[in-house]
């Protein structure tokens, strides 16, 4: 877990106060075993009132408050009372983004959001290991999910067997693809097929990415593929017919999403 530090200037704590008469505000008989079957330091900090907690976890940074909320159900508790998230979790629910770090000195915090993007590259800053790698090997947490590289996403064994597109490019580019080394051919497989489908199209068969504005983003998310040239007539009618914002937009601008690609093929 990140050390107890003081957060990154412009991040606000949701909340300071523990909630009355909730269900974190006494710690159950499975927490009072666990107070005594640990270090003399891990039980007095085990045994601070509920309030106490509730404003510890509130000033971490946001990975320090995930991987402490991750340690027990009253923890967890506290940890969903500060965000207001009841008691479903969802851990791609914004701002908890897997490759969120802070630095080793606990003085900087990177959510890889607009804002943030001049400390990515920043020489003076040593960051710790992101969310993602501090939580990758909590198997009760992710199940028999796997992590993909490319999109950062747990995702189950189905998402990452081959498709038909895929067995096609690797005929049509056999030449290209038998000269990788080793190293990228692994990190190709450990992406999902999604992923890899988007790797082939833009490097193998030289498609070219649509991006998303604003230009001056530091790392632009990539929405689809450029189309060819259409008629203003087709235009309008895509226009008309669009039932999403995300359609409507890809006829706009004339390019075709990730998701409408991986919709018709399959994946």
């Amino acid at each position: 877990m990140s050390s107890f530090a003081e957060p990154h200037r412009e991040y606000i704590p949701p909340g300071t106060t523990a909630p009355p008469n909730k269900p974190c505000a006494s710690q159950d008989a499975s927490e009072a075993v666990l107070v005594q079957s640990t270090s003399p330091r891990q039980a007095t900090f085990l045994a601070l009132p509920t309030e106490l907690h509730t404003n510890i976890l509130a000033h971490l940074d946001p990975v320090s408050q995930m991987c402490l909320g991750l340690t027990s159900s009253y923890f967890h508790d506290i940890f969903h009372f500060i965000y207001g998230s009841g008691a479903d979790y969802n851990i791609r629910r914004k701002p908890f983004d897997l490759r969120m770090q802070v630095s080793v000195c606990g003085k900087h915090f990177l959510n890889y959001v607009y804002e943030d993007w001049f400390l990515r590259d920043c020489i003076d800053i040593t960051w710790d290991r992101s969310l993602g790698e501090l939580l990758a090997e909590e198997e009760t947490l992710w199940g028999g999910l796997i992590c993909c590289e490319g999109c950062v996403r747990y995702k189950p064994e189905g998402a990452y067997g081959r498709c038909v597109f895929e067995e096609g490019m690797f005929l049509k580019h056999r030449k290209e693809i038998g000269a990788l080394e080793a190293a990228d051919v692994e990190w190709y497989e450990r992406q999902c097929k999604r992923c890899r489908v988007k790797l082939l199209m833009v490097f193998m068969d030289r498609k070219k990415e649509f991006f998303e504005d604003p230009e001056w983003v530091y790392e632009k998310e990539s929405l689809g593929l450029l189309r060819e040239k259409r008629g203003e007539d087709e235009r309008e009618r895509e226009l008309e017919d669009a039932k999403t914002d995300e359609e409507y937009h890809a006829a706009k601008f004339n390019y075709e999403s990730w998701e409408s690609i991986f919709q018709r093929l399959s994946i």
